[in-house]
């Protein structure tokens, strides 16, 4: 009895923590896209992730969006740098289809998010269920891209 409240307990716990670093992450993402300083909120990201909040939650039910997948549809590295250094980021963590924050950001045409999960070792080329990896969209984005470029040289020209 004594060890169902104190799971209980626990568990209340850590879904308060979760619900900070959530809630932190959001507030990141609309002081970025605000203009706003975010200095103060970083210093809360760390403060509750240093309290032991899970950096892997899932950040949207629907379709298993983690934290971490959220940030790189924003190109927030800066706090991707900061879910790192808890030790415990899972850079390969799939969503319902199997995508990853690396193809996440590859959608979402954030090369700076990219370049970082480069440098921290997630695996570019796991699969999804569309079985394309993330050097797959990154063709199709770059062709993407291209045809746009071209479409305005071509105006230019005319």
């Amino acid at each position: 009895m004594f060890d169902d409240l104190k799971n209980k307990i626990e568990k209340a716990r850590q879904e308060k923590v979760d619900k900070e670093l959530l809630k932190a992450v959001h507030d990141y993402i609309e002081n970025k896209l605000n203009g706003n300083n975010n200095d103060a909120v970083s210093k809360r990201i760390v403060k509750v992730i240093a309290n032991g909040a899970n950096v892997n939650a899932i950040e949207n039910d629907v379709d298993d969006e983690s934290i971490l997948m959220y940030l790189c549809e924003h190109d927030a590295f800066e706090i991707i740098y900061l879910l790192a250094e808890s030790g415990k980021l899972e850079l390969d963590q799939t969503d319902r289809l199997g995508r990853t924050a690396s193809m996440y950001a590859v959608f979402s045409k954030a090369p700076n998010s990219l370049r970082v999960l480069k440098q921290l070792g997630a695996d570019f080329g796991k699969i999804d269920h569309c079985n394309k990896s993330v050097y797959d969209y990154c063709k199709k984005s770059m062709n993407e891209i291209r045809k746009i470029l071209e479409k305005q040289e071509e105006n230019q020209q005319v």
